[in-house]
């Protein structure tokens, strides 16, 4: 299980650094000017948020632990109390793991693998083989989706129907799944 919540967060990471390092060959002077690091780093801070609305609306822990990867990304450009503020739920999920996971080894359990499982906050196993880490592979997604959608709209005119097919020829995806992506995307955003 972790296993698969890391190479999930590996990935992210590495689609997050592959689309940076686009973006900079594509504005080579994007660097150089003054609010480069803070807007990357607003963009990161946007896909922890957006993974702190999955993660409170499902208590799905991967969504943490994605999170807690994600943060890795942060160049600091913000002040260490606006990083504070806004990653707190990161440090409390991992308080609270502390302590059940120090309780288990007080007394440890006969099954351990069910006691870490729950002590790390893992329901039992779905029927269907649904998981927390197939729905989170699925919001990771529609994140990726959500993303590329906000990019591209302006070079659409804001012509949602027209993005839907550019991101989707781009990603290897129909536009109607781009569209449904976007939609669960806008509402874990609250739009």
């Amino acid at each position: 299980m972790a296993q698969s919540a890391r190479a999930a967060a590996e990935k992210l990471k590495l689609e997050l650094e592959l689309k940076l390092l686009a973006e900079e060959k594509a504005r080579p002077w994007d660097e150089r000017h003054p609010f480069a690091r803070l807007q990357r780093d607003e963009r990161t801070l946007g896909l922890i948020f957006s993974y702190e609305r999955w993660y409170s609306a499902s208590r799905n822990p991967a969504f943490v632990f994605l999170a807690r990867q994600t943060k890795t990304l942060l160049t600091e450009s913000l002040s260490p109390a606006a990083y504070a503020a806004r990653l707190k739920w990161i440090d409390d999920y991992f308080d609270d793991v502390s302590r059940r996971m120090n309780k288990l080894a007080g007394a440890p359990p006969s099954q351990r693998d069910a006691a870490i499982a729950e002590a790390l906050g893992f329901g039992p196993a779905k029927p269907g083989g649904s998981s927390e880490f197939s729905e989170a592979k699925r919001a990771m997604s529609d994140i990726r989706v959500g993303i590329a959608v906000e990019l591209h709209l302006p070079a659409n005119n804001g012509k949602q129907q027209a993005t839907f097919e550019d991101v989707g020829s781009r990603l290897g995806k129909s536009g109607s799944s781009v569209a449904r992506a976007y939609k669960r995307y806008c509402r874990l955003k609250g739009q």
